[in-house]
């Protein structure tokens, strides 16, 4: 369910509605070798997935990263975030220690 930013493929026209145009940001930058933080990503079809098979998703997504059970930075967004045309500044949010 969550995405690895890795397997991202940012030149890829129908990414930004699966991702999201901040987690297409981050795969470009990662794509041309820039650091970029160990990510996962929970792609807008994921709205239609049970809680449970979320929290699962993040329970693994935590034991990949090596650290079951640490603080996250979670970040709020919308595919339609920050594309030509639509803005939505102040409206998202960032939240850390989850």
């Amino acid at each position: 369910m969550l995405r690895r930013l890795e397997d991202i493929h940012p030149d890829d026209p129908g990414v930004v509605a699966v991702i999201g145009g901040k987690a297409l940001g981050l795969a470009r930058l990662a794509a041309r070798g820039l650091h970029v933080p160990e990510t996962r990503i929970l792609p807008a079809a994921a709205r239609h997935a049970r809680p449970e098979d979320v929290a699962a998703a993040l329970d693994t997504a935590w034991a990949e990263l090596g650290r079951p059970g640490a603080a996250l930075v979670v970040r709020s967004s919308a595919t339609t975030e920050d594309r030509a045309g639509a803005a939505a500044p102040g409206l998202y949010t960032s939240v850390a220690g989850v």
